[in-house]
C-alpha cells in the first residue's frame, strides 16, 4: 500500500546522526560540569552528571557568613557594617602584615635561562602541548 520514500529514509538517518551528536555534546557538558572523570565516554547518563553539578552548586553556595563570635549574619545592615569593618581591618596599617615567607628561597635565573624563556614558541611545541592534554580538558581546535 505505501511505498518507501528514499527522501524520508535519508532524512531519518540524518536526524538520528544529529541527535546522537547532540546527546554526546550534552553528556560532555554535564561531565565537565560535574568534574567527573570516572565514567566511560559511551555512557549517556546525563541525569547523573546533572545531579552532580547541582549538588556541587548547592555545596558551594554561601547563604550567610559567620562573624568572629561564630554567629550567622543574616541582617542586611549588620552584614554591611561587618563587611566594611572586615576590609578596614584587613587594609589598615596596624594589621599583622608579614613579608612573603618564601622571598629569597628561589634560585636566580641565569642569562641563558632568560634567553630560553623569551624565545619564540614553535607550532610543533603548541601542537605537542595541546595533544598531551587529558581527554576531558578544555581544548582549542587548531588547524596545523
Amino acid at each position: 500500500m505505501f511505498n518507501p520514500n528514499p527522501f524520508l529514509d535519508k532524512l531519518q538517518k540524518e536526524l538520528w546522526l544529529e541527535y546522537e551528536g547532540i546527546a554526546v555534546q550534552e553528556e560532555v557538558y554535564w561531565q565537565q560540569m560535574a568534574r567527573s572523570k570516572n565514567l566511560n565516554f559511551g555512557d549517556r547518563n546525563t541525569r547523573y552528571f546533572h545531579q552532580r553539578a547541582n549538588g556541587r552548586r548547592k555545596r558551594n553556595k554561601i547563604t550567610a557568613p559567620k562573624n568572629e563570635a561564630e554567629q550567622w549574619i543574616d541582617d542586611v545592615e549588620c552584614l554591611k557594617s561587618w563587611g566594611v569593618s572586615y576590609f578596614k581591618a584587613l587594609y589598615s596599617t596596624d594589621s599583622n602584615y608579614s613579608a612573603f615567607p618564601l622571598s629569597g628561597c628561589f634560585p636566580r635565573l641565569l642569562r641563558g635561562d632568560y634567553m630560553d624563556i623569551s624565545k619564540e614558541i614553535s607550532q610543533k611545541e603548541i601542537r605537542a602541548a595541546i595533544f598531551d592534554m587529558g581527554s576531558w580538558k578544555a581544548r582549542t581546535v587548531m588547524a596545523f
